[in-house]
C-alpha cells in the first residue's frame, strides 16, 4: 500500500511557541525527537504538553545514539537505562496532559511507538527490526520476540532458556537482551569500521544481507561507519512504518 506523509518541521526554540502552535493546528501525529544525551529538556516539554493539549498523538524519536557509542564510550547497559529514563520522562508528561478522549497514548518501544536511532548519520531501528532478524533463531513469532528484547529479559545460553533473573544458575552475569541482540551488534560493526577491520566487516555484513557499493568500501572511520549503518538500518524504513502504524489518518485524527 502506498502512503503519502507530508511532514512538518516544528522549530524546538522557545522564541518560536507560535508557529509550534500553527504547525499543530495542521497536524494528524506528532514526531516527538528527543537527544537521548540532553534527555527530555524543558523546551520539548512544553512542546509535547502543546501537542496533547491538541489531542494529538505523539510517537518519539530517540535520536543521536551514535554518540554514547562513538563519543561517551558508554556501556550498553548505561545506554539502556538511559532511553529508558528518557522514554519514562516522556510518558509523566503524556499522562499529566493526555485528554482521556485520546485514548492510551503512552510511547512503548514494545508496541513500536518508539524509534531509535541517529537523524546525522540516517540510520534508525524500532525493536521489531531486530524481532524479525533474531524470531526465526529463536523459532519465535515476531510479537513474542519483541516482547523479549526489551526490559529484564536475558538469555541464559547454557541453560537454554530466556530469564528475568540477572543471573544464571552458576551465578555468572546474564546480558540484557536488548544490549546483547541489538545495541552489541551495532557497537561491533562500529569498531569495525572505526578500527578498520574490513575483513569482520564484510563477514558480518554477509551474514546481515547487507552490500555495500563498490566506491563506499573506500570510505574510512566514521564515513563508512554511516554508510554501513545506513544501509543495514534505513532510517527512513523505520520511521515510516512507525509512523503509518501508530499516527492516526486524518480521517481519524479531524475527527
Amino acid at each position: 500500500m502506498d502512503l503519502l506523509i507530508n511532514l512538518i518541521d516544528s522549530p524546538g526554540h522557545v522564541d518560536f511557541s507560535s508557529e509550534v502552535t500553527a504547525a499543530l493546528r495542521v497536524t494528524d501525529g506528532a514526531v516527538v525527537v528527543v537527544d537521548c544525551v540532553e534527555k527530555v529538556c524543558v523546551q520539548t516539554e512544553t512542546v509535547l504538553r502543546q501537542a496533547l493539549n491538541e489531542r494529538i498523538k505523539p510517537i518519539l524519536m530517540m535520536n543521536k545514539i551514535d554518540r554514547p557509542f562513538i563519543e561517551l564510550k558508554r556501556s550498553t547497559e548505561e545506554m539502556y537505562q538511559d532511553f529508558k529514563q528518557v522514554i519514562e520522562s516522556v510518558n509523566v508528561i503524556i499522562t499529566q496532559n493526555c485528554d482521556e478522549v485520546v485514548g492510551d497514548i503512552q510511547v512503548d518501544p514494545i508496541k513500536g511507538s518508539v524509534v531509535f536511532g541517529s537523524g546525522y548519520q540516517q540510520w534508525a531501528f524500532t525493536l521489531e527490526t531486530f524481532a524479525e532478524l533474531w524470531a526465526p533463531k529463536f523459532k519465535q513469532e515476531v510479537q513474542k520476540m519483541k516482547e523479549k528484547l526489551w526490559g529484564e529479559w536475558r538469555f541464559d545460553k547454557k541453560g537454554k532458556k530466556w530469564t528475568t533473573q540477572e543471573t544464571d544458575d552458576e551465578g555468572n552475569r546474564l546480558t540484557r537482551s536488548f544490549c546483547e541482540f541489538i545495541l552489541d551488534p551495532i557497537a561491533r560493526v562500529i569498531k569495525f569500521c572505526l578500527e578498520d577491520k574490513i575483513d569482520s566487516l564484510k563477514k558480518f555484513l554477509t551474514t546481515m544481507n547487507v552490500e555495500l557499493l563498490p566506491e563506499q568500501w573506500d570510505l574510512k572511520e566514521k564515513k563508512l561507519c554511516k554508510a554501513v549503518l545506513h544501509k543495514w538500518l534505513d532510517c527512513s524504513d523505520a520511521l515510516m512504518n512507525c509512523m503509518a502504524v501508530h499516527l492516526p489518518s486524518p480521517r481519524v485524527s479531524q475527527k
